[in-house]
């Protein structure tokens, strides 16, 4: 992934890459308390 120099907005990509971020982070959390809990009933 190069950089692009004639990028139109750097500044709404980082932020569209902060949402992703902190969308993953979720998906992550919700993930491994599933697995706790499986764990748990298993």
């Amino acid at each position: 992934m190069a950089i692009d120099p004639d990028e139109p907005d750097p500044e709404a990509k980082r932020h569209v890459m902060m949402i992703g971020v902190q969308f993953l982070l979720l998906a992550v959390q919700l993930w491994s308390d599933w697995v706790r809990d499986v764990a748990g009933l298993g």
